[in-house]
């Protein structure tokens, strides 16, 4: 069975096309991917902004995905390093900084819930009539009620493997969607599949991640050392900075 090592109030059953509830489907896609793994997920953030110049910087993601938790670790350009975490069952998900600066992450839009794919797990309000995207992948289409907000998503989930693509973002009476997130190409290894692309947009601005360098797995010889890379001290960042 296919894995993907995505980090992702259940209202009355509802049925939907292929016989199979919005309920028990969502159940699928909330499960995760079924195993203990890992993966350490290096490549390039390009973000461009109207008026103003490309920006680009070295990325590093590193997962832990355990049955009940996932947890973190975010470089940005090896200056900015932020520790993740998401209980999975549940949407509440954070950041927290490890360096004295947020600079870079403030300025290309990502949030914590783009990386650790959240939505899933807020309170569905009903099913859409389900679309194909990149003309290959049938999706169910769902939309969410953002918790503590007035916001919705809309989350294409691919029918087949269970596992969240797109998610679009919209204001309370709007149709226009203010933040887009997608996953636009994949890659394997083994029974793993990962994302290989991430866009995230917004009025404005677009920011691509290309993961080039990837290495995923599973724990069941224990959690590599390296997954999660030792913070620099301010000695050390002052030294790298002379």
């Amino acid at each position: 069975m296919r894995r993907l090592l995505m980090l992702f109030c259940v209202v009355s059953a509802m049925v939907c096309a292929g016989g199979e509830t919005l309920d028990a489907f969502l159940t699928r896609v909330r499960a995760g991917n079924g195993t203990e793994s890992f993966s350490r997920m290096t490549g390039t953030l390009q973000h461009r902004r109207r008026g103003g110049k490309p920006v680009t910087l070295p990325i590093y993601f590193g997962v832990i995905i355990r049955s009940t938790r996932c947890l973190g670790q975010l470089i940005l350009d090896d200056r900015e390093y932020y520790d993740m975490s998401q209980s999975l069952g549940t949407y509440a998900s954070s950041m927290t900084p490890r360096s004295s600066s947020t600079e870079l992450l403030d300025g290309v839009g990502i949030l914590a819930s783009d990386l650790l794919v959240n939505f899933i797990y807020y309170p569905p309000l009903r099913e859409l009539p389900g679309r194909t995207l990149s003309g290959v992948v049938p999706c169910r289409v769902v939309e969410f009620s953002v918790p503590e907000s007035t916001d919705r998503v809309v989350g294409f989930i691919a029918e087949q493997y269970h596992f969240p693509l797109r998610a679009e973002y919209y204001h309370v009476g709007e149709n226009k969607p203010f933040r887009i997130l997608e996953a636009n190409a994949f890659g394997s290894s083994g029974d793993l599949y990962y994302p290989k692309r991430l866009t995230v947009e917004g009025p404005g601005w677009r920011t691509r991640i290309d993961f080039d360098d990837v290495v995923v797995g599973h724990l069941k010889t224990g959690v590599p050392p390296d997954v999660f890379r030792p913070v620099p001290s301010k000695a050390e960042k002052d030294n790298q900075s002379k």
